[in-house]
């Protein structure tokens, strides 16, 4: 019987390891590995299956090549996965993704997903007339960072200020137009303006110094004009007061005087439909003051004052009371 070489193999034992097709492995003690198991051995194949090379091993320690994880049993294990099947780049109703945004692809209308109609909502006309609307009511008050609260207008002023006028209508009629009127105390108040301003690092600060300075004196002069000391309304009155409405005038037509004429322009683009609509206006006016500052005022007078409650009368004069102690339920 002849020898394979010094190995003291028979050749009729090793003639199937020749085969080009069909070669097994050799004991595991012997195959190149760390510490106890085989690193990537090689596939066995077996041509007489009729899976041919997709038939995964039985032998514990032959392992697939192919990724994924290993089939149970001998199912077959394909090595290459096929290619999921795409709808073609022209069919209707495809939104196509490019970067956050997606884009509608096909011959129908186009459509937007959730994400741009959410986003999209904060690039409405409206929305930028609020905050143009918000930043000329804190100029108009002196509020030029989050935490300033409006100061409160004396109560004797304001019963003399409203004996001058029977109703809400008489407001409206007497109420002159915003003028540019640059008397010395205008001056000196868009001086003082400018000046408190330029000290504080806030971005509301910021915004108001980007106005231009004629638009800060028309915004003054219409207060002076309209027989005010300073913009104070009464945040905690009736916003049908008639105080309240001559301030809620002051705001409308000063607004809608210098919005025109692009004052906040660099900030917001204010549509010209926005600033024609009065209701719009008011309605953010009262928004703003009667809903925002209420609450801060009233939430920064509870922290200095604890037990103290802040109410309005019927009058829309605000009233105070002690917070009396709760009886105990123990």
């Amino acid at each position: 019987m002849s020898y394979a070489g010094d190995n003291d193999v028979p050749m009729a034992h090793t003639d199937h390891l020749l085969h080009p097709l069909h070669f097994t492995l050799p004991p595991w003690p012997i195959w190149p590995g760390c510490a106890g198991q085989p690193t990537n051995p090689p596939p066995t194949f077996h041509p007489s299956h009729p899976y041919s090379s997709h038939h995964r091993p039985s032998h514990p320690l032959h392992f697939p090549t192919s990724p994924g994880r290993p089939r149970a049993g001998n199912a077959p294990y394909p090595l290459h996965r096929p290619e999921p099947q795409r709808p073609a780049d022209n069919a209707p109703g495809l939104l196509q993704r490019s970067g956050s945004q997606h884009h509608h692809a096909g011959n129908g209308p186009a459509q937007i997903s959730l994400r741009q109609r959410n986003t999209g909502r904060t690039n409405r006309p409206t929305h930028r007339a609020k905050k143009a609307c918000n930043l000329h009511a804190r100029i108009l008050m002196g509020l030029l960072s989050q935490q300033a609260v409006p100061t409160r207008f004396p109560a004797k002023a304001m019963a003399s200020f409203e004996t001058g006028f029977s109703s809400a209508d008489d407001v409206d009629g007497d109420m002159p137009a915003a003028a540019m009127s640059l008397s010395d105390a205008v001056h000196g108040q868009v001086a003082a303006f400018l000046n408190s301003a330029r000290v504080l690092d806030g971005q509301i600060a910021k915004d108001a110094t980007s106005v231009g300075g004629h638009h800060l004196y028309c915004m003054f002069s219409a207060i002076a004009d309209a027989g005010l000391p300073s913009f104070r309304p009464n945040v905690f009155g009736n916003p049908e007061s008639a105080y309240n409405l001559v301030h809620e005038g002051v705001f409308v037509d000063s607004f809608r005087a210098v919005a025109s004429s692009s004052a906040y322009s660099s900030l917001y683009v204010v549509s010209l439909p926005s600033i024609n609509d009065e209701n719009l206006l008011r309605r953010v006016y009262r928004s703003f003051v009667y809903g925002f500052l209420r609450t801060q005022a009233r939430s920064t007078l509870f922290s200095i004052y604890p037990r103290l409650i802040i109410l309005s009368d019927a009058e829309g004069l605000p009233s105070t009371r002690l917070r009396t102690k709760q009886p105990s339920l123990r």
